[in-house]
């Protein structure tokens, strides 16, 4: 048995049963949250993150584009964006992008909830109503909510696979890397 830590966003937790079929011998341990975990110190051996390149040391595969729009409870599905309260990023969740599209996109003013994750606004704009900007992957998989605009190009933002250079022909990291680079399921999320 080969133990394996990973990062990753909410968008690789459906692939897993396929990776525990297929590797059965290999442990996930997956670590679900907004830090980003050094590679370089073996804080994880592999990542799944949004970045525009792999920083230094790093190596690994573009597996596609995370697109974001406002989404709302289809309860609120008719009614006027600027009525609604608006669930957003708190100072605590370091993403100037989407502090600069809750102000342009005008939902800043109503925004009566901050959360420090974007899960926890998924599930805040899902269950206390509201809109929020939420990862098309994300959103528009939850058949309560309803996508009320076009993707915020501002916030596209691309989705890694990465591992330290001096890991990437590790066995176990090879396994994992090749198996999430290919699958359609986590790639089919993405733009």
């Amino acid at each position: 048995m080969q133990r394996l830590i990973a990062t990753a966003t909410g968008s690789a937790t459906a692939s897993l049963p396929g990776f525990r079929a297929a590797f059965p011998r290999i442990v996930l341990k997956v670590h679900v949250s907004n830090l980003v975990q050094n590679l370089t110190y073996r804080g994880a051996d592999i990542a799944l993150r949004h970045a525009s390149s792999p920083a230094e040391g790093l190596v690994g595969r573009k597996l596609g584009t995370i697109r974001q729009a406002i989404f709302v409870h289809h309860s609120l599905a008719e009614h006027r964006l600027d009525t609604l309260p608006a669930i957003g990023p708190g100072d605590d969740l370091p993403y100037p992008a989407l502090h600069a599209a809750m102000r342009s996109t005008g939902l800043l003013p109503n925004c009566t909830v901050r959360l420090n994750s974007i899960l926890s606004m998924h599930h805040a704009v899902r269950h206390l109503g509201g809109a929020g900007i939420l990862p098309v992957y994300l959103g528009g998989s939850d058949p309560n909510l309803f996508q009320c605009s076009e993707p915020i190009a501002a916030l596209d933002t691309d989705l890694w696979l990465l591992t330290d250079a001096a890991l990437r022909r590790t066995a176990r990291v090879c396994a994992v890397l090749d198996y999430f680079g290919t699958c359609s399921a986590l790639r089919a999320k993405l733009a």
